[in-house]
């Protein structure tokens, strides 16, 4: 092999080599680390717009062309961009409502979904994958996020929500 091939080799493998070498652990970053702990926020907006039935504080923590699974029976596709995604969690927030009054519960009402084990993995400096568990009285939420930074704010892109039933 010629010898600019060698050196081009391994200007290539070398800094490979030691980012695969991170790891496993490499996938939980640290709270501290300022790109981590903006994830963490705006995760925690989107699930606060969940919690509060905010449609609008919702909407602004999707990019506009962002994909979502919802655990809905009327949501049995993927939704596909901004619309579609707050059109469907409009539906969802009004059944919520409606199951609140229906219960004798007054305003403000919340879901309280009650995010555990939240785990960031940073992808880079501009996007992350963030998973966590919800816990419901009827059923254990499973989460997933993909947030890319969008113009200074990281934005979810994909979002996978399913629920399991509890014994």
């Amino acid at each position: 092999m010629p010898r600019i091939l060698w050196v081009s080799a391994l200007l290539v493998a070398v800094p490979l080599a030691f980012a695969m070498r991170r790891g496993p652990d490499a996938a939980q970053n640290s709270a501290t680390d300022p790109d981590t702990a903006a994830v963490r926020a705006a995760v925690m907006e989107f699930i606060r717009a969940i919690d509060h039935l905010d449609l609008d504080a919702l909407g602004e923590s999707f990019s506009e062309e962002a994909t979502a699974f919802y655990p809905f029976g009327f949501t049995p596709h993927r939704l596909n961009g901004r619309a579609e995604i707050v059109a469907a969690q409009d539906r969802g927030f009004t059944w919520a409502r409606q199951q609140f009054a229906a219960a004798g519960q007054s305003e403000p009402y919340r879901l309280r979904l009650n995010p555990t084990d939240m785990q960031i993995r940073m992808l880079g400096s501009d996007a992350a994958v963030v998973t966590w568990h919800s816990h419901r009285p009827t059923h254990a939420g499973r989460r997933t996020s993909v947030l890319e930074r969008v113009d200074g704010r990281w934005r979810t892109v994909s979002h996978h929500a399913s629920n399991m039933a509890r014994d």
